[in-house]
């Protein structure tokens, strides 16, 4: 990576693979690598020619309030609900406003991308967790940090956000419910910058409106003037 000086640069925390099989093709190896983990830099033992570190295997901390992170749970996809019917909303109105808006494809919705990301971290997540088996009305330990997870990586490529600041900051966090809290305060700030795109959208619709007002009274105005000189010129 790279800061903005341009000068190289070389994160704290990095994933743990194992590679499940590899191929040659075209003298590239392609290698399917499978997340077994995460590991924390503490010192670079050598930079050259090649980058030899010692680090610390991260492991992952539940905490023992599970009732409160499922709480923060519900919030979470209750707010990837009302984002959702917001852009909705927000996509309806652009096509109202502008007779040549085509999106170029038919993006995904963010409760879709969300629900793909869930799957894909709890189907292929093989830590192997130990915890008490939750309520009828409780996410298992599992679930939740499935969730922890799918969060920041249906927004990957959110615009309005600075989803590397979040990303990374989730990345470099050992406990669930400090990833949780981080997902559902990025949530809120999204909620905010779609109000704000919806609330622009409604004053340029106001501005319109009342522009065709103003262009129907000149109109009724001019057509007053022009009776009152016929009836003028008639009267001579």
């Amino acid at each position: 990576d790279h800061d903005h000086s341009g000068q190289d640069m070389m994160l704290e925390m990095a994933s743990m693979c194992e590679m499940k099989s590899f191929e040659k093709t075209n003298g590239v190896f392609l290698l399917d690598l499978q997340c077994v983990g995460r590991f924390q830099l503490t010192e670079i033992v050598r930079d050259y020619p090649f980058t030899t570190t010692r680090s610390n295997i991260m492991v992952e901390h539940f905490g023992s309030n599970q009732t409160l992170n499922n709480l923060i749970a519900d919030n979470i996809e209750a707010l990837i609900t009302k984002i959702t019917t917001m852009e909705e909303r927000l996509l309806s109105r652009k096509k109202k406003l502008s007779k040549e808006y085509h999106p170029t494809q038919q993006s995904s919705s963010l409760h879709k991308s969300y629900e793909d990301c869930y799957e894909t971290a709890i189907n292929y997540d093989i830590t192997p967790y130990e915890y008490d088996l939750p309520t009828k009305k409780q996410r298992s330990i599992p679930e939740l940090v499935a969730m922890s997870w799918a969060v920041f990586s249906c927004m990957k490529e959110e615009a309005d956000l600075d989803m590397n600041r979040y990303r990374l900051r989730a990345f470099g966090w050992d406990k669930l419910d400090q990833r949780l809290i981080l997902g559902q305060y990025m949530l809120r700030e999204k909620v905010l910058k779609v109000q704000g795109h919806l609330m622009k959208l409604q004053d340029d619709d106001d501005d319109d409106e009342n522009e065709q007002k103003d262009k129907s009274i000149d109109s009724s105005s001019s057509s007053s003037s022009r009776d009152v000189l016929l009836e003028e010129e008639d009267a001579f």
